[in-house]
């Protein structure tokens, strides 16, 4: 991994993890702060209740008193209402009470008080329409016995409030600690958040000027690449139209020397003119060949046309025809050839020179054979390619002939231009033609390999990436 990446991959990490970290104390300290806002809700709902429920006896033994002194039935409408409202107030405080709530014990105890200061009452209000004596001193003491149930029952209440309020001030106290922890956080938030965006666009800028940079340098690179191969095309033309030109020359010159004074001339020196034309003629060839390889430009595969490989390979048979009728040679080819895309003149030259080359590189008294197979392979079938291209889709050519070979240790060099192998005769080959061939496919994106054993033939095998 580069260090660039690994910059950037820092950069992404450590905020990531330090907005996490505070996510989850935010997360946290919010739980705690709605709990303790809703147990705050649940002791303000005890307080009341338990006040309501000393408002409601108070209501009653009103009623009551009130029911004694002036002997009106309408004085009773609370102690009525209230024998209801008490059981069902009483009920709800016990409901907000869990039973290990250290007030449970206090809830209990009241429930009794409450329904002792009903009974209280109910007697008081039974002997109440008896005038003698007796009754009276009867009654003050149930009315004493009820106000001590009713001091009883405020202590209680009072307890369960002061209890409450105690948790409310411990609340109260937890919710303030946890209400500045969320602002902390969340202070935390935006000051790294200005922070890491601050950082973030600082890279931006200085990621921007090398870029901006880079690219200058990259369009000067290619304006230089331009100029350079715009040099190089005017060499190669320069190259093989004026030195063409005196090489044609000079091979006239020696046919006509043989021709016309070859009765004057010795073996020598006819042998020698001889070798002349040969070499005149191979450095025309040679000139040549340099030229096509020259103008050999990739194009862009925007564009590529597309045709049939059958086309290609038929057109180069045409070419070929002369040689493969005097060598008596047998090519077979596969039937039901696909369609391709890219460069059609380039292919047909790819498959000429490959065709030429299995024609020509054969054991004397030979026949030449020459098989072409094709197929379809995935780029993880196929060794030794990039990664990148792994999931890729290749048409794959396999070019094969029974001619004179070469050590397998000449694989690698037998792409390059001008290397010619040690069993070629020096008239028989330029070294130019698998060079050509290598930069066909190179401008078709694809690979070309050669495997071969000396005397046993040769295997050209390529790839072209389907489009």
């Amino acid at each position: 991994m580069s260090k660039p990446v690994q910059l950037l991959l820092i950069a992404f990490l450590i905020p990531l993890v330090l907005l996490i970290a505070i996510g989850l104390f935010s997360y946290y300290s919010n739980v705690k702060l709605n709990k303790a806002f809703k147990q705050l809700e649940h002791t303000q709902e005890v307080v009341l209740q338990a006040e309501k429920i000393i408002s409601t006896l108070k209501d009653i033994e009103s009623g009551v008193r009130g029911f004694i002194v002036i002997r009106d039935t309408t004085f009773l409408e609370p102690y009525v209402r209230g024998r209801k409202k008490i059981i069902i107030e009483l009920k709800t405080l016990d409901s907000l009470v869990t039973p290990t709530a250290p007030q449970q014990a206090g809830i209990i105890k009241l429930n009794k008080l409450a329904f002792s200061k009903i009974l209280t009452l109910d007697s008081i209000l039974h002997i109440a329409n008896i005038e003698d004596t007796e009754n009276r001193v009867r009654t003050i003491a149930l009315m004493r016995n009820g106000k001590t149930i009713m001091d009883d029952a405020r202590k209680l209440v009072n307890g369960i409030i002061t209890e409450e309020q105690a948790l409310q001030t411990t609340l109260n106290e937890a919710k303030l600690f946890y209400s500045s922890r969320v602002r902390v956080a969340q202070w935390m938030v935006i000051f790294f958040g200005i922070v890491f965006f601050s950082i973030a666009y600082w890279r931006m800028v200085i990621e921007w000027q090398k870029r901006t940079q880079y690219e200058y340098k990259l369009e000067q690179q290619v304006l230089e690449l331009e100029s350079h191969n715009k040099q190089l095309e005017d060499f190669s033309f320069v190259l093989s139209h004026h030195l063409q030109e005196p090489l044609r020359k000079l091979g006239t010159f020696t046919d006509k020397l043989q021709l016309q004074h070859n009765q004057d001339l010795n073996e020598e020196a006819s042998y020698l003119i001889g070798r002349i034309g040969l070499f005149s003629a191979q450095i025309s060839r040679m000139v040549e060949g340099i030229h096509t390889i020259a103008n050999l430009r990739k194009i862009s595969p925007d564009e590529w046309t597309s045709f049939s490989l059958a086309t290609v390979f038929e057109e180069a048979l045409i070419v070929a025809e002369d040689k493969i009728k005097a060598t008596s040679a047998i090519i077979e080819i596969d039937k039901n050839l696909p369609d391709v895309r890219g460069n059609f003149q380039q292919l047909r030259l790819l498959f000429t020179q490959l065709l030429d080359n299995s024609l020509t590189f054969v054991e004397p008294g030979k026949m030449p054979y020459v098989q072409v197979e094709v197929s379809d392979l995935k780029g993880s079938e196929i060794d030794g390619l990039a990664e990148i291209y792994k999931k890729a889709d290749f048409l794959y050519i396999s070019f094969s002939d029974k001619g004179i070979g070469f050590s397998s240790d000449f694989s690698d060099k037998v792409f390059e231009i001008f290397q010619k192998l040690e069993q070629i005769e020096e008239d028989d080959g330029l070294g130019i033609g698998l060079a050509m061939c290598k930069k066909i496919v190179l401008n078709h994106d694809g690979i070309i390999v050669a495997e071969s054993q000396a005397g046993m033939g040769t295997i050209i095998k390529i790839f072209l990436p389907i489009l």
